[in-house]
């Protein structure tokens, strides 16, 4: 079983490891104290798990090429990732408005290649489409699908996006994979 987040009243062990479910990048919340934990190695019997307090962020810049299936845009990006271990964080903002057809989905490039090539990987998402009311936002679940190889790594959105033709538009996308 997989297992992306444990919630536990003690600390991880070098057992709590890939036999047990626990994958690289995976994270450990300990209720009692409040420590949060990421594996860094999962080798069975061998298992590497650091706080996250103790982890040093060092951000990259990076330029994600969006496609857009239905109208276009020329879309302002900010887009960030770190490197911890085995596992890359990365955020991603973008805005623009829409030319021409509705929009109906996107696919964003990553920054380094993930680990398994057949991997869905969750990921927090969400859009707004429209002026009026910047608070409705959409929640979009969104994977990162790697059956293709790296030059085509994209990040697929499982639920319908609507943005109208001259609708004025914002994403975010945040999350973090295991790399080789």
């Amino acid at each position: 079983m997989y297992r992306p987040t444990h919630i536990a009243s003690a600390n991880p062990t070098v057992d709590n490891d890939f036999s047990e479910g626990y994958r690289i990048g995976n994270f450990w919340w300990n209720d009692s104290s409040g420590a949060m934990f990421l594996l860094e190695e999962d080798t069975v019997g061998a298992a590497s798990w650091v706080g996250v307090t103790e982890i040093a962020y060092d951000w990259d810049d990076f330029v994600p090429a969006i496609q857009f299936t239905g109208g276009t845009t020329t879309p302002t990006i900010v887009a960030r990732y770190a490197t911890i271990g085995k596992t890359v964080e990365f955020k991603i903002s973008a805005n623009g408005t829409n030319i021409g057809s509705e929009i109906t989905g996107f696919n964003i490039t990553l920054p380094v290649a993930p680990k398994d090539q057949a991997l869905y990987v969750p990921l927090g998402c969400f859009y707004n489409s429209g002026t009026t009311n910047p608070d409705l936002a959409s929640t979009v679940i969104a994977y990162i699908n790697c059956d293709s190889g790296y030059n085509t790594i994209k990040i697929y959105a499982s639920t319908a996006i609507s943005i109208g033709n001259g609708a004025a538009w914002m994403l975010s996308v945040s999350g973090s994979y295991e790399i080789a």
